[in-house]
C-alpha cells in the first residue's frame, strides 16, 4: 500500500515509475525461476580452463579472445527458495480482476462495440464505439483511475 500511495501522491512521472517498479520487483522476485540461473566462470589461465572443461559439471564455453574464456557449468546444487505460489496467486487475482472488468463492465456496457486490441499483465486496450466515452466513464468512477487527468477535467479524481 505504501508504494501505491506514493505513486498516487507524486506528480513526477519518474517518481511514479520508481514506486511502480518497487511493486513489480516484489512480484518478479516471487516468480523468479532459480533453475534459469547460470554458473559462469571467466578464466584467463589455460590450465584452469582445461580443468573446468574436463569437470563433469561442464556445459559449454565461449572464447572471447586469446586471453579470456567463459566456461558455463551446470549448478551442483539448486535451492528452490522463491515463493512461486505467491506470484502465481498475484497473477491469478490480476487475471480475475481483468476478466471481471472485461465481461462485467465492458461487454455488459458495450457488447460488440468494445473490441479488445491487446492486453498486458496489468492493462487492457480497447476500441470503443460510443457517443461520449467520458459520460460512460462517469457512471463507473469507482473502477477508473483518473488521477492523471488535468485537475480541471470533470472526471479528475484522486480516489482510485
Amino acid at each position: 500500500m505504501f508504494n501505491t500511495e506514493q505513486r498516487k501522491n507524486n506528480k513526477s512521472a519518474f517518481e511514479k515509475d520508481v514506486f511502480k517498479l518497487m511493486n513489480n520487483s516484489v512480484y518478479g522476485k516471487t516468480m523468479e525461476n532459480s533453475r534459469n540461473r547460470v554458473d559462469v566462470q571467466l578464466v584467463n589461465d589455460e590450465k584452469k580452463a582445461q580443468k573446468l572443461v574436463a569437470a563433469p559439471t561442464f556445459k559449454r564455453f565461449k572464447i572471447f579472445d586469446n586471453e579470456l574464456v567463459g566456461v558455463e557449468r551446470v549448478k551442483k546444487c539448486l535451492t528452490l527458495d522463491k515463493p512461486i505460489y505467491v506470484g502465481f496467486v498475484i497473477l491469478e487475482l490480476s487475471k480475475l480482476i481483468m476478466y471481471n472488468f472485461h465481461y462485467n463492465v465492458m461487454k455488459k456496457e458495450y457488447g460488440d462495440k468494445a473490441e479488445l486490441f491487446f492486453t498486458d499483465t496489468d492493462s487492457l486496450n480497447y476500441e470503443v464505439e460510443t457517443e461520449d466515452i467520458y459520460e460512460d466513464m462517469s457512471r463507473h468512477m469507482d473502477i477508473y483511475d483518473t488521477s492523471d487527468y488535468p485537475r480541471d477535467h470533470f472526471l479528475f479524481s484522486e480516489s482510485n
